[in-house]
């Protein structure tokens, strides 16, 4: 097959190729709507109680795993603080920034806490992924 004749054919296939996808629609270059993506669901920690003895708080919550729940891998306590100063606001959203985390089986922390200081505490669920769930129910204690 001379040079000529190739390139007819190699044109040929690729018109014939175009009008297959036009007449099937396929390769149209049309997408479908967008979807979300897929996302864990995570349970979040219930029950989330404080006890207090001298200046050690100790937190305890409860973790149902349910079926069809991906494990998770473990808790993060989280931690909000006002103590009377001049940047506390009374009845301004509380800030919670992470104090620490515990493993997939540890339902209980403790930390000491010093007077004059309102503390806030709530756990979170994370996955071996990154997703967090919920927050569990926010606990107060003050000396």
């Amino acid at each position: 097959m001379n040079p000529f004749s190739r390139n007819v054919f190699r044109i040929f296939v690729l018109c014939a190729f175009a009008i297959v996808l036009a007449v099937t629609g396929l390769g149209c270059g049309k997408k479908g709507p967008p979807l979300p993506p897929i996302q864990e669901m995570v349970a979040p920690p219930s029950n989330l109680a404080l006890s207090l003895a001298g200046t050690t708080a100790t937190l305890t919550w409860s973790y149902g795993v349910k079926k069809g729940v991906p494990p998770i891998a473990g808790f993060e306590v989280d931690l909000a603080t006002q103590g009377g100063g001049a940047d506390d606001c009374k009845g301004c959203p509380l800030r919670f920034t992470p104090l620490d985390t515990t493993g997939a089986k540890t339902f209980e922390f403790a930390v000491e806490i010093k007077p004059g200081t309102s503390y806030y505490f709530r756990v979170r669920a994370y996955t071996g992924s990154g997703v967090f769930s919920g927050s569990s129910n926010t606990v107060q204690v003050e000396l």
